[in-house]
């Protein structure tokens, strides 16, 4: 499980060859949850409200870049890390 980021104690990644829909995995402190890439919807799980409404904003910011490290990793390529920024940087 190649780390992505780790975003204000949570640890972000995505699977290697992993299955559809596109998406990432996130834990924090025994929580994890499964966010779909293309809508930003829970798949299954979820973590404190307030550390899911932090990286709810951050996959928004980051969402072509989580999209980019689903495909990579489908080809068995290696990740790419994300800034555990919140806001877009111009």
């Amino acid at each position: 499980m190649p780390r992505l980021c780790l975003l204000a104690g949570i640890v972000i990644w995505v699977n290697t060859r992993d299955h559809l829909p596109p998406h990432f995995h996130a834990r924090f402190s025994g929580a994890e949850v499964r966010v779909n890439i293309l809508n930003l919807s829970v798949i299954t799980g979820a973590l404190p409200r307030a550390k899911q409404r932090v990286l709810m904003q951050w996959a928004a910011v980051h969402q072509d870049e989580l999209m980019r490290n689903w495909e990579l990793a489908r080809n068995g390529q290696p990740h790419e890390p994300i800034a555990p920024t919140t806001t877009k940087e111009a």
